[in-house]
């Protein structure tokens, strides 16, 4: 892929924007806040939260934000065509960044679990990035899924750049390979995981190649702050994707949905585009850029998750509490802050986005760390069963996590390219 001649260099306003790392942090903190909820008697082990302050963020979402960005990333700082010469280079970089921080994590995920939990082709799959692919998923550290089809990205990256494909038209053979693996295979969904994942990724791919088609257009925190919001309330607020999901069985009934596989290798589906547009959205404002119809588009984009409010009155008897309790809340305060412009808020959103711009800096480390020690703590049979101790438990978890993310982040990755890659 090449988006400049190999003399010019990108303009500043084609550059990565710090604010993405306010996205990249804020995603990776919902993942957090997610596992710590969703896994009954873990996090404490005499202990599970219910009701209002049960509600699970959307960690999902954050991992397809991911994907997104990825890819953009991958395009900026890739703007000339990948070489023969330059694709060593590429995927020593490309190494560089993911596996020194992965072998701990998984080391230490193998030790939370016990050595002799998994067989050896198990744990060497795990270290290898082949796991889904050709072994089971070590437990201990979940999340490592999604560094499978990460890893596989960046390959797929090599020829789309070296042959100067278009990537718009790889992310539509992504999503016709996706389509025609889940109607002609749908018991066997993990060919159109990979290619509706890797959609996602080509979108960020594509926004990185026409960066200089955007206008430059600097948005408030304020507007910055309310995506952030709405993110957190899009588990509850899913009308998007019961829209979508409505519309696929009115016309094509159930030839959309997978009917095998397991958890890893059916995770990513075709309602999962219900969420592109958000996840779009999102790089487009904290890039700083700006197009044709945009504020018509952010508010649609805002107000259409507003139908789950039918659904909640429709249901209200029987109100699911942990659903839509927090998830409301959230929603309302997305909505007031994008569309109530106030001197006073502005200085805190910033605040907030300054706070998530450094969390994002750690923010692979904090997304691969914390499930081991998650499932740590699960051994931990003391100091357990009540509200408080789960909450006092839910802040060591995030202290710890920190302290993990930052170690591996700024001390032993810089160590490790300092002494081995030179």
């Amino acid at each position: 892929m090449q988006i400049q001649t190999a003399s010019s260099a990108p303009p500043a306003v084609n550059r990565f924007s710090p604010n993405l790392e306010a996205v990249r942090g804020f995603a990776a903190l919902l993942v957090v806040w997610s596992h710590a909820v969703s896994f009954p008697l873990t996090l404490d082990p005499g202990y599970t939260v219910t009701g209002f302050f049960s509600y699970l963020a959307p960690s999902h979402f954050s991992v397809l934000v991911f994907f997104v960005l990825s890819g953009y990333v991958i395009g900026l700082t890739n703007r000339r065509a990948l070489t023969a010469a330059t694709i060593k280079d590429y995927l020593r970089k490309r190494g560089t960044r993911l596996y020194p921080i992965y072998f701990v994590c998984m080391l230490l995920a193998v030790l939370v679990g016990g050595t002799a939990a998994y067989s050896g082709r198990t744990i060497l799959g795990n270290f290898t990035f082949l796991q889904i692919l050709l072994t089971p998923v070590i437990a201990e550290n979940a999340p490592a899924w999604s560094l499978h089809f990460e890893v596989i990205y960046y390959l797929l990256f090599i020829p789309i750049s070296y042959l100067g494909l278009h990537p718009l038209l790889m992310m539509g053979g992504a999503f016709a390979v996706g389509m025609l693996n889940l109607w002609l295979f749908p018991t066997n969904p993990l060919l159109s995981s990979y290619s509706f994942g890797f959609s996602f990724w080509l979108a960020g791919l594509t926004l990185a190649f026409y960066a200089d088609k955007f206008s430059y257009r600097q948005p408030s925190y304020q507007q910055l702050l309310a995506v952030l919001l709405l993110f957190v309330s899009l588990r509850g607020f899913d009308a998007p994707e019961t829209l979508l999901r409505k519309i696929v069985d009115a016309t094509v009934g159930s030839h959309l949905h997978y009917i095998g596989g397991d958890n890893f290798t059916s995770i990513i589906s075709f309602y999962d585009y219900a969420w592109l547009p958000y996840a779009v959205a999102s790089i487009v404002l904290f890039a700083h850029k700006s197009f044709r119809y945009q504020r018509i588009f952010m508010t649609g984009l805002f107000v259409l998750p507003g139908l789950t409010w039918l659904h909640i009155y429709e249901t209200r008897a029987a109100l699911n509490v942990s659903l839509y309790g927090l998830s409301s809340l959230f929603y309302v305060l997305a909505l007031l802050t994008y569309f109530i412009e106030s001197k006073w808020v502005e200085p805190v959103a910033q605040a907030f986005i300054g706070v998530f711009i450094r969390v994002g800096s750690i923010s692979y480390g904090l997304y691969i760390v914390h499930f081991p020690l998650l499932m740590l703590m699960a051994r931990l049979d003391f100091f357990t069963g009540s509200a408080l101790t789960f909450w006092v438990r839910f802040a060591g978890l995030l202290g710890v996590s920190f302290l993990g993310a930052y170690w591996l982040e700024r001390k032993f990755q810089p160590w490790v390219k300092a002494h081995f890659t030179g």
